[in-house]
């Protein structure tokens, strides 16, 4: 049973951490801008993006970070950012590749590692390209229309791609560049993660339920109700808990991953309000914090995940969604994966 939590209760049992040291690279769609904002409530440099950006990453070695112009689909483009310097270093022209949104960097050691993986609404496929020179290394088709979200399994074999319309997931095999099986999970399929294990992927449909996909068979686990207008997911680092954004609702759900039921909410909005709330997630490295885009309220809240209390509310600019981090000289320890999932990363997704 979820639980709306005390922040007096468990402020008062000393179970915060310290905050996060390092930059929130937030994405402002209706300003046309990225702000990176140094952390804890350090200074702010903000700077333009192509029009509507939704989604950002920042590449595994942290020098680079990338924001997905989705709104013009005249002209779709990346914008490439040195993440030290906080400036401008290229613009990547798409081309056929419409509507670019979802964005993760491919992990592992194979021949794509530290390729970036795109969703391109417009035109139903996933690109795979250099951001270092812009070349494109592949265009897969995700077999599915308004293909939205991306995430990849720790061993870089596997893309899963949320397509909102069609209520499905695309699975892809990345070496292969082949479309394995488009997953039907639930209406408004957009919010999705893998597991650190590589042995699920969780999926937040909007039509108020989370499903729960096997990544190497393809099968649905399970889907469990979810009120209040589920958008995005994320997998805390050890694998234990999954955090939903519930935009209508205007809180964050927690998860327990193992028992695949919600233990608990935490309010993002503040009062009653009939403006969009919460859709992006950031979960810090360590595991300790998340970052959370109020979207209709021009803010990032920043809740603490042992309290599960709101720590800080941060000013962004216009309509603030996409989230990314690029860590600082002194960093959170990153935990270990739950469930002997270093063992079973090698034969997840095979």
């Amino acid at each position: 049973m979820r639980r709306l939590v005390s922040l007096a209760l468990l402020s008062a049992a000393g179970l915060a951490h310290a905050q996060p040291q390092g930059r929130l690279l937030v994405l402002n769609k209706a300003d046309d801008t990225a702000q990176f904002i140094a952390q804890p409530g350090g200074e702010s440099v903000t700077l333009p993006t192509g029009r509507g950006p939704h989604e950002a990453a920042v590449s595994p070695d942290g020098r680079l970070a990338v924001a997905a112009n989705y709104e013009n689909p005249a002209a779709p483009t990346l914008t490439v950012y040195n993440a030290d310097a906080s400036e401008v270093v290229r613009t990547i022209d798409l081309g056929e590749s419409k509507a670019p949104h979802g964005l993760a960097f491919v992990p592992g050691d194979g021949p794509d590692a530290g390729l970036l993986a795109i969703t391109c609404e417009g035109s139903k496929h996933l690109v795979l390209i250099n951001i270092e020179s812009g070349e494109v290394a592949a265009r897969i088709g995700t077999g599915a229309n308004g293909s939205h979200m991306v995430a990849i399994t720790p061993d870089g074999a596997r893309a899963f791609v949320a397509n909102i319309p069609d209520g499905t997931v695309s699975a892809i095999d990345l070496a292969a560049r082949t479309l394995l099986k488009v997953v039907p999970t639930g209406p408004g399929a957009e919010g999705i993660d893998v597991t650190p294990d590589g042995r699920e992927v969780w999926v937040a449909n909007r039509s108020h339920s989370v499903s729960v996909i096997d990544a190497a068979s393809l099968d649905v686990l399970e889907t469990i109700e979810c009120p209040g207008f589920p958008i995005r997911c994320k997998v805390t680092p050890d694998g234990a808990r999954v955090l939903v954004s519930c935009a209508q609702a205007g809180e964050l759900a927690v998860f327990d991953r193992k028992a695949r039921d919600e233990t608990a909410r935490v309010r993002i909005l503040q009062g009653d309000s009939s403006e969009l709330g919460p859709i992006g997630i950031l979960i810090t490295p360590g595991g300790g914090h998340a970052f959370v885009a109020n979207s209709g309220h021009d803010e990032v809240v920043l809740v603490d995940l042992a309290a599960l209390t709101v720590v800080r509310r941060i000013e962004t600019g216009d309509t603030p969604d996409g989230l990314a981090w690029i860590p600082g000289s002194e960093r959170e320890p990153r935990p270990e994966p739950a469930n002997g999932a270093k063992a079973a990363q090698n034969d997840a997704a095979s």
